[in-house]
This record gives C-alpha cells, structure tokens and sequence, in this order.
C-alpha cells in the first residue's frame, strides 16, 4: 500500500501502536486474512492503524455492516477530507455517483438507473454472448498458454459497458489503457491522476462529437438530460459519471470473471459440476461473489461519521473514519451456514459484495448476467481448460485498486 495523503492525523498524544495494521496482509493470493474473522469473533467494530498512523473503525459483523451503508450519518461525501480517502482511488471512486451523499447522489443515480433495469440487462444478454464468442475465438487462435486475464476477462466488460455507454468499438485500445491507469491504484496515484485526465479529456471530445451526432445510447441520453436542463446535469458531472460508467462497469467483473476461474480450477470437481448442469450457474455466480475477494480493504467503499453515532455498544465521533467491511459480512457465522465454505448450491446468499443503501452497486444486475454468460460460455468452449502454470506463481495486477490478476495463463 503507497503513500496516504495528509489531510488528517490522529493526535500526537495517543499511541497508535497498540492497533492492527490495516489493510491485512494476505498470505497467499486466495488464502483471506485470518485477522477478519478473529475481530469479527472478538471485537466486532474495533480501531485499526492505517500506514500513515491514522485510526479508522473496522466494522466486520454482517448486521453492523448493513447498518453503516444503510445509514446516511456515514458519509462517502466526507471521505475526501478525510486519510482513509487513500485507501481508494480518488479520482473516479471518490467523485461523481460514488462519492456522493444526497441530494446530488439521489439526482445523479436517477438519471442513469433506468439504464440498469433488470429487463435492459437482461436484453444485452444476447450481445454479451457475442462478445465472449468473439474473444474466444481471438483467444482460440492464440498459441498457448494464453494469458486469459488480458484477452478474455479484462476486455468482456469493458466491451459490453462501452456498447452501452456508445464508445466507438475501433477506438477500444485508447480508452480501454486509459481506464486501466485512472485505476492503477494508490501505490501509482501520479499515473493514476494522469490516466484519469486522459479519459476525460477523450469523453470531452467524444461528447461533442455526439451532441452533432447523437446514437441510440446511454451517453446520449445523458447529453440529452444535460442540454435540455442544466440544473439537472452539469458539463463536469457528465464527464465524471461517463468515467464511472465506464471504469466502474468492469473492473469488478473482470476482476471476478479471472479470480472465479481459479477458484473453480482449484477443486475440478467445481468446475465439472457447473460444465454438465450450467443451470447451476446462476447460484454459483452469487456464491463467487460471497467468497472471492476483489480488493484488499474488503470490497466496500470507506465512510466518515457526520455526528456521533452508537452502533453496536460502540461509540463513533464524527469524522472518525469507518471501514465497513463487506468481505467479512459475507463470512459471517450468524447469517450463513458453514461461511468458509465455498457451495455453489447455496440457496440464502445475501451477500455484501455489492453494497448495501443508496450506494449499492448500480449495475449489479449487469455484473451478474456477465458473469453468468462468461462463465457458460468458457465452459462450453473450453471444457478442459487448466491452469498453465502453478497456482503459486500467479500474481495480483502490481498497478490495481483491485485483486485482479496480473495474468492468467491457460490451456486445454
């Protein structure tokens, strides 16, 4: 984890020391950090130490969690001010819809979730199938081993969220590099910064283009909303939701669709189960979500209490800051049966993976359906695709806010 920014420090006076250092060290790349579930188990909603010295809350129970997202006294807005804004990129999650408390985050969702109805995605079924075909058939071509992360799962979504938003296919490599930069991660906020800069510059234009042309898509549609009524949409919140849109309508899937075929690898009997009945898919995807980690803070965004606020026996200030830990909500005891284990048949699976309150996930009926089709189609195509190399020497994306994999190599 990189440098924080000094906006705020804890008082000289205390001593930090006495806490956990947070994030949590994994051990190996699929082996989740033990300290979730002895907190969880011991000291529920308990102080952790940040790199820069800085404290913060960690809520780990399910029900707390819950709480904290739900309740608009945590405040994502807050966070910009606050240290634990360095624990997630700032640039595209810590602005626009995701970075914002209401009113403006209840106009701004608003606008876009009639584009994200279960019945809109469910009609890009279709499409989804013929993107993953068409990469398929790229990565069939390849020689092998072939690095899936970079030709299959990375590119899927962003191809299917692009289509939605209407980003010009043949223009794909450019804004395809610049998304990977804005969300480089914290350790790289120079490139980071650069990357997002790049991004927007190219909605910028492609913005205008549009307004002389417009198409039978989201972008469209926004600068619609935003020519008729200003007040409903500025020029810098258009650019700042199309970067969204479009960074934040893949990352987590592509981050899931590679970490997913690991895991199913890893017990070939996973694997052979959902390849005879792809029935079972569907269940499966929502157990994925349980229990495969997308980033080292626990999946969910950080919050700062505006007022004091007691949760659980626990006594919050305002502006302490509060990580609300979704990763360990999915694990926890009292909600789910046997938690560790992995069942792709589990039936009550409320999971955190996706949020909760006002800023649940907006598209994670998207989210779902692409990793549904993903995962049907590789198994249909490739049903006896193994990894080409030991598990051991896979590795995390070293310039990622999230836990992707630097590389997937595969064979069949």
């Amino acid at each position: 984890m990189g440098p924080f920014m000094p906006t705020q420090s804890v008082s000289v006076k205390e001593d930090t020391s006495q806490y956990p250092l947070y994030p949590f060290l994994w051990r190996s790349l699929y082996e989740y950090p033990p300290e979730y579930r002895e907190i969880r188990a011991t000291a529920p909603i308990s102080r952790v130490r940040l790199p820069n010295d800085a404290l913060a809350w960690l809520v780990t129970r399910y029900e707390d969690v819950r709480a904290v997202l739900s309740d608009a006294r945590f405040s994502r807005d807050a966070v910009k001010n606050s240290p634990v804004a360095a624990l997630a990129p700032n640039d595209i999650f810590n602005h626009s819809l995701i970075g914002t408390d209401p009113p403006d985050h209840t106009r701004l969702r608003r606008l876009v979730t009639r584009a994200f109805t279960p019945r809109r995605m469910e009609a890009l079924r279709p499409h989804t199938f013929e993107v993953i075909d068409e990469l398929l058939d790229q990565a069939e071509q390849l020689p092998r081993p072939v690095d899936f992360q970079s030709h299959v799962c990375y590119l899927l979504p962003i191809l299917v969220i692009a289509e939605m938003l209407g980003l010009p296919y043949d223009e794909r490599e450019q804004f395809v590099a610049w998304v990977r930069e804005s969300t480089a991660g914290t350790e790289y906020r120079e490139r980071m910064s650069a990357g997002y800069q790049k991004l927007i510059d190219y909605l910028d234009s492609l913005i205008q283009r549009k307004r002389r042309t417009p198409g039978d898509d989201l972008l469209s549609a926004l600068i619609a909303v935003r020519d008729e009524n200003d007040d409903r949409l500025s020029h810098e919140e258009l650019l700042a939701l199309s970067a969204l849109l479009l960074a934040a309508g893949h990352e987590t899937t592509a981050t899931l669709f590679g970490n997913s075929i690991v895991t199913l690898l890893r017990d070939r009997t996973r694997w052979d189960t959902l390849r005879n009945d792809v029935s079972l898919i569907p269940v499966a995807v929502d157990e994925l979500f349980r229990m495969v980690p997308t980033t080292d803070i626990g999946g969910v965004f950080p919050r700062v209490a505006l007022e004091d606020v007691t949760l659980n026996g626990v006594r919050i200030h305002a502006g302490d800051a509060v990580m609300a830990v979704g990763d360990a909500a999915n694990r926890d005891p009292e909600v789910f049966d046997d938690p560790e284990r992995l069942d792709l048949t589990r039936q009550h699976n409320p999971h955190m993976s996706l949020g909760a309150g006002i800023h649940r996930c907006l598209g994670a009926t998207l989210t779902r359906m692409e990793l549904q089709v993903a995962l049907q189609r590789v198994m249909e195509r490739f049903p006896t695709l193994r990894l080409a190399v030991p598990e051991s020497e896979l590795r995390i994306r070293p310039m990622a806010a999230m836990r992707t994999l630097d590389a997937l190599p595969v064979t069949w």
